[in-house]
């Protein structure tokens, strides 16, 4: 797509290998440092934000598009009131 920024995503420094057997499989795992369930891993966080950050702005110039497709999409399909739902079985009707 001409005119997308092409910016360098963030590189995760740390590169600990942890291997687990997993059905009698040895499996590796480069990325396992990334689990910080305590969510207080600085430097987890900060790479994480990071990614979050390259994400926005990459994502930030798609909005055009999204609402140009949005609004065809909106345009295509007709609009339906819905004034009541109720469960009928393990159906849901819409009234």
């Amino acid at each position: 797509m001409a005119g997308i920024l092409r910016a360098a995503p963030p590189i995760a420094s740390r590169q600990t290998t942890i291997t687990n057997k997993i059905y009698g499989v040895n499996v590796s795992d480069a990325y396992a440092w990334l689990r910080d369930d305590s969510r207080s891993n600085v430097d987890v966080l900060a790479y994480l934000q990071a990614e979050n950050q390259y994400a926005n702005v990459y994502l930030k110039q798609l909005q055009p598009l999204v609402d140009s497709l949005a609004d065809s999409m909106d345009a295509a399909v007709p609009a339906v009131e819905v004034s009541h739902v109720s469960r009928c079985r393990a159906h849901l009707e819409l009234l």
